[in-house]
């Protein structure tokens, strides 16, 4: 009998679907959860997985009448390879989220099902896919929620939620210039058709006001290109990190 080649083992990744509240009310959206559990020293793909890997999904399928919005994706980490490739992703755990709204006459048990695929990496790269499924009850009037307020508090916010921030891109530079007062740290996570510099950190100024952050478009990105992604900000005299959105227009509005 044959030895096993040396190496990691294969990934163990377990996938739930996770709901926010016991049971769902006609007409009242509810926040659904596909989670992901990461063995330790591996790593999952963010929407956008950057220089290496693939991107985790989810799909969601619900009963007929209801609504789906998602997958949203928690904020990630960036992990730097040799070579200098950057990737964009989650170690430990990472959560995508569907909020769905029932019809209005909707009655007796719903049963929801998630398709998940991942890639998992660590010296080597193993793909994995799972289905899960979930049913709620209607509660009639006893409604309990609060069961993924953990996850939900990862979410990223609008950045005009930040108190006076402010972006502007620089067609004649081709830079994005985005103003956050009150900010100690900034990391940045931008989306996969952002075409904005991988490689090293973004360029930070510190002041006494908080962080101003400059991020370059790549020279083959296209004309009027409007930078998007993610932001990790972490506030000045300690405190929760927030991921907040960016997507900044030739104007100086943030959205």
């Amino acid at each position: 009998m044959g030895t096993a080649a040396s190496g990691p083992r294969p990934p163990r990744v377990e996938v739930a679907l996770l709901a926010e509240a016991n049971g769902y009310a006609p007409g009242q959206p509810i926040w659904l959860a596909v989670t992901y559990d990461i063995q330790r020293d591996w790593h999952l793909y963010w929407s956008n997985p950057g220089d290496t890997g693939l991107p985790t999904t989810a799909t969601l399928t619900a009963p007929a009448g209801w609504t789906v919005e998602g997958p949203v994706y928690e904020a990630p980490h960036r992990f730097v390879s040799p070579g200098d490739l950057v990737s964009f992703g989650y170690s430990d755990h990472a959560t995508l989220l569907f909020q769905v709204t029932p019809p209005g006459d909707a009655a007796g048990a719903s049963s929801f099902t998630a398709s998940a695929r991942w890639l998992a990496c660590k010296e080597i790269c193993v793909p994995g896919e799972a289905q899960v499924s979930l049913s709620l009850p209607p509660t009639d009037g006893a409604w309990t929620g609060g069961g993924l307020d953990a996850q939900l508090a990862t979410t990223p916010r609008p950045l005009v939620t930040w108190p006076g921030a402010t972006a502007s891109l620089d067609t004649s530079t081709r830079a994005l210039s985005v103003d956050l007062p009150g900010a100690a740290e900034v990391e940045v996570f931008p989306d996969a058709e952002t075409w904005l510099h991988l490689a090293g950190p973004p360029q930070a100024a510190s002041s006494a006001r908080g962080q101003l952050l400059r991020l370059t478009l790549r020279p083959d990105a296209p004309e009027g290109l409007a930078p998007s992604g993610v932001l990790r900000v972490t506030p000045k005299g300690g405190g929760a990190a927030r991921a907040l959105t960016f997507n900044a227009p030739s104007s100086s509005t943030l959205e």
